[in-house]
């Protein structure tokens, strides 16, 4: 398999990048995913959106759709790999290379996402950026882009994906990233990349991020505006040591960032275990799951202790989790037990539904 899927979300990113390779099919003639999966894709997609407020809920429709699929991870551009490699394009550094900021323009036209880690989406952004450039594709690929398909495939929440920050993924290098990050970083939280042991430096280094995380991660610190402890924060986040866990902790901090704005008013970042937290004016301590499912395990128990020991450490007079999906009953009963309230379902909230009102500057 190309593509891991770990999450309802992940699996909509997944059949929407098809569904684009598909469209690109009907409209050029040009066989790049196998027959009948673009079909596949939709009606899994379809199913699977049912269940982004319900993740926990069993879709009998999903998994047999998801059969339908096994062909999309088995890189359908095989016969294509020869020209591929011969081109120069370097396929694990898909911003760099003579086609990167072709390859990046057409991601964003697409609005699918140019570090994505389904192989085949980077092979076909290859292929078409360098047809493109090759004047053999003059068309814009906007004709088989899927409208409105970004902001629900790329974030977590409708807010969570900003017309800024995208302009700014594809008008930069991931090194022009960094160096461009570095200097809002400075400028707007003194914490300085050149610094000996800087947290800044390991965030922007850490190689399981992608350029299109490290560009979230500060807009929605910058959203957090009067939240203390970034730095805190900031550290938290330089520890991540698997892309899975970097997927995970920048939903946590997109979701903090729309309840700061849209929920509860949060005035410190509070890092409990693998989870980044906060506190808010009220006294209580917020902590957001950012997983499809929770169940009990072992893991659980210590969790929540660590999460009473840091909420009396600052003095809260509560805690709070936020959970994405379904939490099983036995973890919701010690959760009860030990003073802590647990919310479900989240996405489900209107105020998580309401995208942003205007663009802006990045």
């Amino acid at each position: 398999k190309n593509s891991e899927i770990h999450s309802v979300r992940k699996l909509i990113k997944t059949c929407h990048e098809i569904e684009v390779m598909d469209n690109f099919k009907k409209n050029y003639g040009h066989s790049y995913v196998a027959s009948g999966m673009g079909d596949s894709a939709r009606a899994v997609k379809a199913g699977a959106k049912n269940l982004v407020k319900h993740p926990g809920i069993t879709c009998k429709n999903i998994f047999k759709g998801v059969g339908n699929l096994g062909r999309a991870f088995a890189s359908p551009f095989r016969r294509k790999r020869k020209t591929i490699a011969s081109s120069g394009l370097d396929l694990s550094k898909p911003g760099k290379g003579p086609a990167g900021g072709e390859r990046r323009l057409l991601a964003y036209e697409m609005g699918i996402d140019v570090y994505s880690e389904n192989k085949s989406i980077q092979e076909f952004l290859n292929y078409v950026a360098r047809k493109r450039l090759m004047g053999k594709l003059p068309i814009q690929a906007t004709v088989f882009a899927l409208p409105g398909g970004a902001a629900f495939t790329l974030s977590l929440t409708p807010m969570g994906h900003d017309i800024g920050v995208e302009e700014f993924i594809r008008d930069n290098s991931p090194s022009d990233m960094v160096r461009k990050l570095s200097v809002k970083y400075d400028e707007k939280f003194n914490l300085k990349y050149t610094q000996k042991k800087s947290p800044i430096r390991a965030l922007l280094d850490n190689p399981n991020y992608t350029p299109r995380e490290q560009a979230y991660i500060w807009r929605y610190l910058n959203d957090m505006k009067g939240v203390e402890g970034v730095y805190d924060a900031v550290m938290f986040l330089s520890k991540v040591n698997s892309p899975l866990k970097a997927n995970i902790v920048s939903g946590q901090l997109e979701l903090l960032a729309l309840m700061h704005q849209r929920a509860k008013v949060l005035y410190r970042f509070v890092p409990v275990r693998n989870t980044l937290g906060a506190l808010s004016k009220d006294g209580t301590l917020c902590l957001v799951v950012s997983i499809d499912t929770v169940r009990f395990w072992g893991d659980v128990r210590k969790s929540l202790e660590a999460s009473i020991r840091a909420a009396r450490e600052k003095d809260a007079e509560r805690i709070e989790i936020w959970s994405t999906g379904d939490v099983d009953a036995k973890s919701v009963d010690l959760a009860n037990r030990l003073g802590v309230k647990v919310y479900q379902n989240i996405l489900e909230n209107p105020v998580f539904q309401k995208p942003r009102q205007l663009k802006e500057k990045y």
